[in-house]
């Protein structure tokens, strides 16, 4: 399956632009294509559970958050 995460409307606070992402799996059953993309695709590996992903977003001036994000994946 593939899906596409989307971090698009995140903001710096302080207007401290342009923010940088990082997007990462918690396990290997997910594969993220353009991890530094605000809106990267994500191919899901077919079983159903829980995915974990983790965003880290960076402002110009060197502040970051990591905040988490799981997909739930219903069977088939």
């Amino acid at each position: 399956r593939d899906v596409q995460l989307d971090a698009s409307g995140s903001s710096s606070p302080a207007g401290n632009n342009p923010l940088q992402f990082y997007w990462t799996v918690r396990n290997d059953k997910a594969r993220i294509y353009q991890p530094t993309s605000p809106t990267p695709h994500v191919y899901l590996s077919g079983d159903a559970g829980n995915y974990v992903f983790d965003l880290t977003v960076t402002d110009s001036k060197g502040n970051s958050t990591t905040q988490t994000l799981t997909v739930r994946l219903i069977g088939q």
